[in-house]
């Protein structure tokens, strides 16, 4: 999605913008897939977001129960 030119109208759309506005910027861009177990902290902080049912910034660091995974990434 973030390297097609087309509009993007779905409920990410607005990240995808600035993503497109921030890497416009330079020179060579390159985006990678990047599987759930390299990646491990943010899909646990996407699994808790969705648990929650709720719109979670993160002030002051992440949840306890996630915490342990920062620290061994």
């Amino acid at each position: 999605k973030l390297q097609k030119e087309k509009e993007e109208r779905s409920e990410i759309g607005a990240y995808i913008f600035d993503f497109r506005s921030i890497y416009a910027g330079y020179q060579k861009c390159f985006f990678r897939h990047a599987s759930r177990q390299a990646n491990r902290v943010a899909h646990m902080l996407a699994t808790e977001g969705l648990r929650r049912e709720e719109i979670t910034y993160l002030f002051n660091g992440v949840p306890h129960s996630v915490a342990d995974s920062v620290d061994a990434d």
